[in-house]
């Protein structure tokens, strides 16, 4: 996105929600000039409309021949992926779970 200085001086705030909405750094411009880029502080950019569109539509591909996948967004973190752990019969919840049972058997 380009502005001119003026512009960006009387609407300052609204480009600055865009930018951080977006992800999409503006260029300003002076005299018809790029002189300066109003980027986000993390530098990551967000997806775009056709960029999510075309991540769901090949997760629906792969769900088509049996294949099931999910896609890492913007912003998620590793452990937003990893489903929760499922309740064994035996109440058991915990990652170490085979320890915690052999150290209840009495040998």
């Amino acid at each position: 996105m380009k502005v001119k200085t003026a512009d960006l001086k009387a609407n300052l705030s609204s480009y600055v929600r865009k930018v951080r909405e977006t992800g999409e750094p503006v260029e300003i411009l002076l005299r018809e000039k790029a002189v300066a880029y109003l980027t986000p502080v993390s530098g990551e950019k967000k997806q775009t409309v056709q960029e999510i569109q075309g991540v769901k539509a090949l997760e629906r591909d792969l769900a088509d021949i049996g294949l099931t996948c999910q896609m890492a967004r913007p912003g998620s973190k590793p452990s937003d992926l990893v489903p929760a752990p499922v309740v064994a019969g035996d109440g058991h919840t915990d990652l170490n779970t085979v320890e915690a049972i052999r150290s209840e058997k009495d040998w």
